[in-house]
């Protein structure tokens, strides 16, 4: 006499069978090669040859890594359906990833498309000279002082940490404990960054703020074109814009 499964034994193999087909389709298996009809499309819009892969998380989106001798780097197109022909420059990923936020570029269509863009960070960043930065435990100031810092807090309003300035020049020597407080966040919008824009540092004791007098003010630390990464960004967007590359 035939033994069959109970019930909940059929319903799991059932949806264990279900999740294997999803994970055998699509967007599992990354982007694949172009038609003859895309491929001459893509090659043609984006005017170089080379590897051309079209995702299949979103068939609207495309790849041409271009190595003819006059570009070098990675085309990333778009088109306005899944399968016409109207494509269009969108980014270049000439010599490092480019930021996902200004084309709405998810994670799984990010990865389909082979990482070609970077996604904006979650925390807000502290930008200065050399770059952005998050919870630095060292902040040059200016040309002649170092701030060593402990982070106490750093949330998206706001961060505050304590540490020591020091500072030397030919006319001082000095080492002050001071408070550290960044604020007013701004999200850059060509990098999708949140960057603070203002900082204010006291003297943890009274008698030594005059010392530090230059920088008890609230100071204007940066703004989204002045820091290194907006300018590259920027900078990739309107090469592309000029002459397609």
């Amino acid at each position: 006499m035939a033994h069959f499964p109970a019930a909940p034994v059929l319903l799991t193999i059932v949806v264990l069978g279900f999740f294997s087909l999803l994970l055998g389709t699509g967007a599992a298996q990354g982007a694949i090669g172009p038609t003859p009809e895309e491929d001459q499309a893509i090659r043609a819009t984006a005017q170089c040859d080379g590897l051309v892969m079209v995702s299949t998380v979103d068939p609207r989106w495309a790849r041409i890594d271009c190595d003819d001798g006059y570009v070098v780097g990675t085309l990333v197109l778009s088109r306005s359906t899944s399968f016409g022909s109207d494509w269009e420059r969108r980014a270049a990923a000439l010599s490092h990833p480019f930021s996902c936020t200004p084309y709405a570029i998810g994670p799984l269509l990010a990865a389909d498309l082979g990482d070609v863009c970077r996604p904006a960070p979650r925390h807000a960043r502290w930008p200065r000279l050399g770059g952005m930065g998050y919870k630095p435990a060292e902040v040059p100031q200016g040309a002649h002082g170092l701030y060593r810092l402990r982070w106490l807090s750093w949330t998206a309003s706001s961060a505050h940490g304590r540490g020591v300035l020091d500072y030397g020049d030919l006319y001082s020597s000095f080492r002050v404990a001071v408070r550290v407080r960044l604020y007013r966040p701004r999200r850059c919008p060509t990098t999708g960054v949140t960057i603070f824009t203002r900082r204010r540092v006291t003297a943890v004791r009274a008698r030594e703020r005059r010392l530090i007098a230059f920088e008890t003010k609230y100071t204007v630390i940066g703004s989204c074109a002045e820091n290194a990464d907006d300018f590259l960004e920027r900078h990739r967007l309107q090469l592309i814009t000029d002459s397609g590359y």
